[in-house]
Parts: C-alpha cells; structure tokens; sequence
C-alpha cells in the first residue's frame, strides 16, 4: 500500500493534540500540523497523529465522527478510544477525495462530552500519477493559401487529471514531426502553453501542397525530460484563394443558328487552376459588345462551369445575319480585378418567315343590314423575307357560317350574303369570329394568321309594340289592382329596353289615369279618382324605345271598365269586351268594307259588258255549225250542256236531279238574311256564264241556247248571291264536274281527231285548231 503525504490542521482549545516524533500541547488556539507521508507500501495500519484531553484523568474515551470514519467512503481512518491514536486505513487517491473533515470527541465512561469536539481537516497532497490527455486523436484545421506570418491556423488542447495548481499539472505544447515535407518547423510554430498554432513563414501554395499533418506533443511537470508525455494529429488544410484567373480554351467560339429560333446555342469553356467547386473556381461569363438588344445570353452550368449560350429573341437574317459577340469570364469571389475575354461569332441561317398582319385580331363593326358584296375591311400582311420579293395571297381557314368572302390578291374581305337573311341569327353573340390566313410564295410557303372579329351592330328599325290591346280592370280604384302594360321590341338591346311609356297628353287623360313605370319593360296603368263610369275606353300611348335614335309609336288601348266583386274580379264586362277576343281595328274594317263593294261593282261591270257581245254574236255561231252538219252522213253526236264552255271528250253529263237534291242546310249564310232561304227566288238573278272562247259567228246560237236554258230555271244551282263561308260543310253528292277542269287547261286536248268525223265537223275542227278556247 502506497502512503500518502498530508496535512493535518487542528483546532482546540482544551485538547493535547501529540504528533509522531515528536509531542506538542496547547491549551488555547489552534493547532496546524504538517505531516508528510512517503510513498511506502502500507503494510499495516498507518499512525497519523494522537488527540488527548486533560480532563477525566486516565478514563477519558475518545472516538472520531465524520467522512471515511462513519460516513462514505467507510473505512479509511480509525482512532484507539483508550490512547487517542487515529490510524489511516487505506491509501488515498487526491482525484477521488482531495480532503477529509472529521470531528473527535472526548467522553467519560458514560458517555458525556468531556470537552468541546475538535474540528480536524485533513488534506490529500496531490502526486504526479496521471499521464496528460487530448480532447481527440486529431484535430482539423484549415488556412487559406499565401497567409502572412503569424496567420491563426487552429488550437489543440489537452488535460491532466492532476492538481493543476501544482507541477504535476502544467502542461507544455510542441511540434515533433510534420508531413509533407518535414525538414525543420519552418512552416508552421505552436504556442507551448496555449496549444495555437499559427504559419510561421510565407509560401503556403494550394496548388503546390494542399494539406499538412503535425505531430504534437504535450508534457507534464512543465518539463519534456521528466515529465508524463501525450501525443496526437493536426491536419490542416490549405484553403484555396483566387490565385489563379481564368482563361477562355479558344479566343473565338463559332456557332449557327437558324432565323427566327429561340432557345440554348452551344457552349464555352475555361481553365482555371483553382479548387473546383470553390468561389475561386466557379465563373461568371457577360456579353460586354455585340448585343444592344440583349438577345443573348450566357449561364454557367453548375459541375463542369461551362458557359451555356442562349438565344433570348428571334434574330432576323434580313436585318443582321451575323452577330460578334465579346464576352468575358470572371470568377465568383471578385477578388480579381481583370476578366479575360473571347470572341463569339453567331451566323444567321436564312428560312422562309410567314407573312406578318398588321395587328393579330381585326375588329370590324358590321350594320345588321349590311348587303352582299358590302366590303367589311382590307386586310393587310407584310412579309419579313423582303429581299425574296415573294407574292402573299389571302384565304379564308375557318368562316364557320360561310359568309364572308376574300380576294386572295387584295385582302378585300365581303359578305356572301345579305346580313339579314344569313348573319342575323349570330347577332345573339354579338361577335362572328373568322380565322384569316396570308401565305407566301416561298418554298415550302410560310402561313401568318390573323383572327377577324365582326362586330354585328343592332340598328334600331323597329318601334315598340304595347301589349294587351284589349283588356278590362275594375271601374273603382280601391278595388282595382291595376292593368300591367306590357312592351316588346323587334330589335335586341341596346336598340330596344329601357322603354318609356306615355298618356297621351293632348286628351289631358291624366285627370283620370295614372301611369307608373314598374321597369325596363312593363308599366302599370292605374285609376286617378276613386270611381270612373263603366264602358269601353280607347285611351291613346306613346312608347319610346332607348335606341339610337330613338323611335316613337302611337299605340291604343281598348280598356272596359267593369263592376266587380271584392276581390275586384269583373262580375259583368262591358259591352266594349262582349264579342269575340279577336277583333279588328275601326280603319280596317272601313278598308274591308270598301274592297268588297268595289270588287261586286267590278263584276258587274264586266258581265254587263259580256252580255252586249254575246247577243250579236250567238246567233251567226249557231247557224253555220247547224248548216254543215246536214252535209255528212256522220251521226250527230252534239250533247247539250247546261254548263260554260264548249264541247269535250266525255259524254257523261252530270245530273241535275241529284244537283237539285242536294242538301241546302249548310254553314253557308246570306248576306241580306243569314239564317233564311232567299224568299222571292224570282228575283234572283243567276250569274250569267262567261264564255272563254274567241267570239265566232258559229257558236253565237249555241251559247244563246244555254243562256236562255239557265235563265228559265230559276231553280237550278248555282244561285246568283254573295255567300261568306266560315266552314266548309260535308262533301257533295253529285261526281266530279271534270268539264270545268278540262275548260281550265285547254292546251292539253288534241282536236285534230274532228276531221275524220265527216264535212259537218271540218268547221269545228278548224276552230279548235286555231285555238279558238
């Protein structure tokens, strides 16, 4: 066992405190005792120092209280209760426990406290047992190249588990070996106490050398001979610096691109000797000359630092078809003052470009009743390949209702058809939208577009309606709830609403009316006093439209005034709302009237006229076909026919009977009495048949005989009156009257067959062959 030397510091003021080797007393004050222990093996049991007391005689007790005796750590020290000796147990170790305070006790046989306790402080003194320790194996350290003497590099640091305060704990730094290079530590010095290192000459060169390892050592007891020793690695590293400027790997770049493409155009390089990856080495490339439109420009790509080329705005062969550039390079650090430059040649390669329009959407304001072949605009395109003198001609790519026409050499766009018969049904979405095309004659031929917009503009040609025409409201304003007017309007917004509605002022009808806008489009007429008298009134309206300009109609209302109930519902119409809903206006009426009087004054007129004729002439007709028919022997065929018109290729005549049964009762109504039989049927007098053929002096017997036929029966349909028809009635009885048919269309008989019948018929067939019906 290995003893230690210490320290033992005692205070008392009764107790005799003896040493070895040697015996000390003291009544009063405090005892300070030094004790050195030599390192020995411990054997036995070590005596340390003896405690005494002047008071019980030979029966004191005395014991010790404290850390190692009956407190952690247990076992170190022990004290003789008889002679007061205190004995060390176990060796101590200063860095587990630098020092130890017990408290001693002197006591009599029962236990009391003879004297006051006595403080003993015990201090380990510290032995140089502890090697000295880095914070790490190797320590990482970097300095930028060409760094002036004294430039800080990095610290290393260590420690020592013994008393610093004392020798076994001061620590001294140095350099004992270095790699590359290792001749003398001329590159970098170390401060021996603080562990700095720092450059100790000029010269460092990255590109030369780009790392250092040194070999440090740190000491103990402030000596390198007899001290503990500790060893460990600091690797430095020579940061890069911008010693190097970069240069172009050609002084000119060539390169092609094609008018009128944009996009990346190649690429540049340059050498730099700097670290990769660094701001040294990284490069920033400019335009300096040859740009003033800034349509190029230069990137650098990240990994290889090469300079990408880019074309920014179509270039134009016509206008430049060559550009120099003069571009530069520099890095990112600034630290370098001058840039190196190169050359950059970019050639323009020749296509054919499309035609240019003036503007790429035209808009055109089109009337509504714009006419066919109506020139609409002119369309323009220039073609960017002026030197090529080529031809551009103009088409139509997408005219979605086919209406619109372009000349293909002067851009004249027209309409193919009347605005109104074909656009019309556009004009709800206000713009009809064609897709124009100008083409070159180049080879392949180029194409430009431009998006014609025709603006359909409403023209106001129409005037307001008011609706209804007819109505009927409560003849009492507290019970009415008014009459809502109504307008509408041929014409789309804005040629038609807002309308604006008007009493007519001249009959001063507000005393009596009121009219209140409700809207764009509808108005309520009301009642200004509290009753007005039933009966129909025509009260007169002007309505306007908001059109440019703005048109005006005169409209009338037909309004009855009626008795009602509470709710104000009409218990009995006026006279004025009686009849039919459909009715007439006063002047149409009067115009209907007029028509139909001139018409029967017409009719008569022209059979009057036809009458004079036929009286002279019947007569001579007959006779000459009576006359020829005796000098044949062809059996007389002739029928008679009380019907107009002459002969035909049927013989079967109609029957009268069945004319004369036929019903009567039917829809028909006269106009003198409409639900009688006419009462004096005597003096009704037929229509008289007109004849359709040419007035000849053979048929003029004929014809007499059929007028007077149809005059001696009264009886016999048609009757001579005026019918009005509102509804057709049943079908007739009697067959079809196919001689009327075959009167109408007489183009359509061959009559030539005549002449074979015999010398009686070669009159008629002259006749018919010259076109006598």
């Amino acid at each position: 066992m290995l003893l230690f030397c210490g320290v033992v510091v005692v205070r008392s003021t009764v107790l005799e405190i003896d040493r070895p080797r040697g015996r000390q007393r003291k009544k009063e004050g405090h005892c300070n005792i030094m004790m050195s222990l030599f390192r020995v093996l411990l054997t036995c049991t070590c005596f340390i120092l003896q405690i005494r007391s002047d008071k019980g005689g030979d029966g004191v007790i005395y014991s010790i209280k404290g850390p190692g005796v009956d407190q952690p750590p247990l076992g170190i020290f022990s004290i003789d209760h008889i002679t007061g000796r205190v004995f060390l147990q176990q060796t101590l170790d200063r860095e587990e426990r630098d020092r130890y305070q017990i408290t001693a006790y002197a006591l009599d046989h029962l236990g009391t406290t003879l004297e006051t306790p006595v403080e003993l402080d015990i201090v380990v003194l510290d032995q140089n047992d502890n090697r000295p320790v880095f914070h790490g194996t190797r320590f990482f350290g970097s300095v930028p190249e060409n760094s002036e003497p004294g430039t800080f590099v990095m610290q290393v640091t260590a420690t020592d588990a013994d008393d610093p305060n004392t020798f076994n704990g001061a620590l001294r730094y140095r350099l004992i070996g270095q790699t590359p290079g290792w001749t003398q530590t001329d590159v970098f010095t170390i401060d021996e106490q603080t562990g700095d290192i720092r450059t100790l000459a000029a010269g460092l060169d990255r590109e030369h050398i780009p790392s250092y390892n040194l070999t440090v050592q740190v000491s103990d007891m402030a000596d390198w001979t007899v001290g503990l020793t500790n060893t460990a690695t600091a690797s430095i590293m020579i940061s890069d610096r911008n010693d190097n400027l970069p240069s172009f790997t050609t002084d000119t770049f060539d390169m092609v691109v094609e008018e009128g493409v944009v996009g990346a155009l190649g690429r540049v390089s340059v050498r730099d000797a700097d670290a990769p990856g660094t701001p040294a080495w990284s490069v920033i490339y400019d335009v300096q000359e040859g740009d003033p439109e800034d349509s190029f420009s230069i990137e650098t790509e990240a990994g290889t630092n090469e300079g990408l080329v880019f074309v920014l705005k179509p270039l134009d062969f016509e206008a430049k078809p060559t550009h120099v550039l003069r571009i530069s390079a520099r890095n990112h650090d600034g630290e370098q003052a001058t840039v190196t430059v190169a050359t950059l040649v970019v050639r323009v390669l020749d296509r054919n470009e499309a035609p240019v329009f003036t503007k790429d959407h035209l808009w055109v304001d089109v009337s509504e009743h714009a006419q066919q072949r109506d020139l609409l605009v002119t369309l323009s395109a220039t073609d960017p390949d002026h030197l090529a003198a080529q031809i551009i001609t103009y088409e139509l790519a997408d005219d979605p209702s086919g209406s619109l026409d372009v000349d293909r050499e002067s851009g004249d766009v027209t309409l193919r058809h009347d605005m109104d018969k074909y656009l019309e049904p556009l004009a709800g979405n206000i713009t009809y939208r064609a897709l124009v095309l100008a083409v070159d004659s180049g080879s392949p031929p180029a194409t430009g577009t431009t998006t014609l917009h025709l603006y359909l503009r409403e023209v106001n040609d129409f005037a307001p309606e008011l609706t209804p025409a007819r109505a009927q409201i409560c003849h009492m304003r507290d019970l009415s709830s008014g009459l809502l007017l109504t307008a509408v309007d041929g014409d789309a917004h804005p040629q038609a609403d807002p309308f604006h509605f008007y009493l007519n002022q001249e009959q001063n009808l507000s005393r009596n009316w009121t009219l209140t806008p409700i809207n764009d489009t509808h108005a309520l007429l009301g009642l200004q006093v509290e009753e007005m008298p039933i009966g129909s009134y025509l009260l007169p309206f002007l309505v306007s439209d908001s059109g440019t300009p703005a048109l005006t109609a005169r409209r009338s209302l037909n309004l009855s005034l009626c008795e009602c109930d509470s709710n104000g519902d009409c218990t009995r119409l006026a006279a004025a709302v009686a009849g039919p809903i459909f009715s007439l206006s006063f002047g149409a009426i009067v115009a209907i009237v007029i028509s139909i009087v001139s018409l029967l004054v017409l009719c008569l007129l022209v059979m009057a006229c036809l009458m004079c004729f036929q009286d002279s002439r019947t007569t001579t007709l007959v006779k000459t076909v009576l006359s020829r028919s005796s000098d044949s022997d062809v059996r007389d065929n002739v029928l008679h026919y009380d019907d107009q018109g002459g002969g035909e290729q049927d013989q079967d005549a109609y029957d009268l009977d069945k004319l004369r049964a036929a019903s009567l009762s039917s829809t028909a109504t006269w106009l003198a009495e409409p639900d009688k039989w006419p009462g004096n049927i005597d003096n009704v007098k037929p229509e008289r048949p007109v004849a359709d053929m040419k007035n000849t002096d053979d048929m003029e017997e004929f014809i007499k005989q059929s007028i007077d036929s149809a005059n001696k029966d009264p009886s016999a349909p048609p009757y001579d009156s005026f019918l009005l028809y509102d509804y057709e009635g049943i079908g007739s009885l009697p067959g079809s009257l196919s001689s009327l048919c075959s009167q109408l269309n007489n183009e359509d008989h061959d009559y030539d067959y005549l002449h074979g019948w015999g010398p009686r018929f070669h009159r008629l067939a002259d006749m018919y062959g010259a076109d006598v019906f």
